[in-house]
């Protein structure tokens, strides 16, 4: 697991723990099932009080919120990087994954120029990880070492880790 997601995790269960269970049902909106669910009865017998759920429900909706926006931040960077590698608009990507079509249907033989940027891509994410603190040097080797097959699967449109979607 990422030390990120890790911290993240660990974080998220103590906030829960300590902090109550309202907030979370409303942040995840989630009813009857899940940790919400579970520690629900702490907040009706008086263990955990309305105003600690409210501050959970905002923490978790600020974190939501930025690895959201993260997300679609590296979203639009990598669209860019295979607009730029194929010499069309961005606007012809997002159309091509609308219609249905792999990067490689719309890289045609520029594929492995695609596959090599997007590698290069990747992996300086993963060094940025590093960098940051976010991940440790064997995780970010264990990582590297998938990343030709899972930007391949992704480029070719194939289900499973790194595929289509």
């Amino acid at each position: 697991m990422k030390l990120h997601k890790r911290a993240v995790a660990i974080g998220s269960v103590a906030a829960v723990l300590t902090l109550g269970t309202a907030g979370l049902v409303a942040a995840a909106g989630v009813q009857g099932n899940g940790p919400a669910s579970a520690l629900s009865g702490l907040v009706s017998d008086g263990t955990l009080t309305q105003a600690q759920a409210d501050k959970v429900a905002e923490a978790l909706k600020a974190q939501r919120d930025a690895m959201h926006k993260e997300r679609q931040a590296d979203r639009a960077e990598m669209e860019a990087l295979v607009a730029k590698t194929l010499g069309i608009s961005e606007a012809d990507v997002q159309q091509a994954h609308k219609d249905g079509k792999s990067l490689a249907d719309l890289a045609g033989d520029k594929r492995d120029e695609l596959v090599a940027a997007m590698v290069a891509f990747a992996n300086a994410k993963i060094d940025e990880g590093v960098k940051e603190g976010k991940l440790t040097q064997a995780q970010a080797d264990k990582m590297k070492a998938n990343t030709q097959k899972r930007v391949e699967n992704r480029v070719d449109g194939k289900g499973g880790p790194g595929g289509k979607g």
